[in-house]
């Protein structure tokens, strides 16, 4: 009976002209802690298949998934249509990425704007020992003039490519100070990443909780194949 009341409700407001709009509902988050004036903090905000707070808009608007440089990431809605399923948008700080459709922003990591997911960066703060009572003036010491030479920065060449599970002859190549090549798989899509890496790591795979990352350091050493 309610069902038809409903119906009947729906149908009396198209014949009339009314307009009748649907809200549309988008994950809502941020896994920096603290959150910030617009999104609450979840620390599973960062997870590939994130399913928690959400919020809602009319029909007229965009969900989102924003990495920061900083490595965290934001989820969200744009209350206006601005931008299409899949489109990109890349900010000083940020990549974002759009889709249409009720809790779309999840189950991905925006690799369609070529943007593999970063660690989140943590800084170290040290604090000075030294007893002040100690403190001695300073002398200067005589310098003498040295020349100096500057070493040649090492380049390292790595294989670089979105969604590439295997090196074709028409793969991509990125040259720079890198000091390690890495393949990443997605476990949870299977779509592979590749790229030069500033980090010191051995020659070897590392598995996290939703990643396999693979580490070389000879030139164009992330050509092979990543299954699982």
């Amino acid at each position: 009976m309610m069902k038809q009341i409903i119906i009947q409700v729906i149908c009396v407001a198209v014949l009339s002209g009314i307009q009748v709009t649907y809200a549309l509902t988008c994950y809502h988050c941020t896994d920096k802690p603290g959150g910030d004036d617009y999104r609450p903090y979840d620390a599973d905000c960062g997870r590939y298949d994130y399913h928690g707070a959400s919020t809602e808009q009319d029909s007229d608007a965009t969900c989102y998934i924003a990495l920061m440089d900083d490595g965290f990431i934001q989820r969200s809605i744009y209350a206006d249509n601005y931008y299409d399923d899949g489109d990109c948008r890349f900010g000083a700080y940020y990549t974002e990425c759009f889709c249409k459709g009720e809790l779309c922003n999840t189950n991905s990591f925006c690799a369609q704007c070529g943007y593999p997911r970063p660690t989140p960066i943590t800084t170290e703060q040290t604090t000075s020992t030294t007893d002040p009572t100690t403190l001695t003036p300073a002398t200067r010491e005589p310098t003498t003039s040295n020349p100096t030479t500057t070493e040649p920065v090492a380049t390292l060449r790595c294989y670089t490519c979105v969604d590439c599970p295997k090196v074709e002859d028409s793969t991509p190549v990125i040259e720079g100070d890198f000091l390690t090549c890495v393949s990443t798989i997605f476990l949870n899509s299977a779509e592979v990443i590749r790229s030069g890496s500033h980090e010191d790591q051995p020659d070897e795979c590392i598995h996290h909780a939703e990643t396999l990352s693979c580490y070389c350091s000879s030139d164009l050493c992330n050509d092979y194949t990543l299954e699982f």
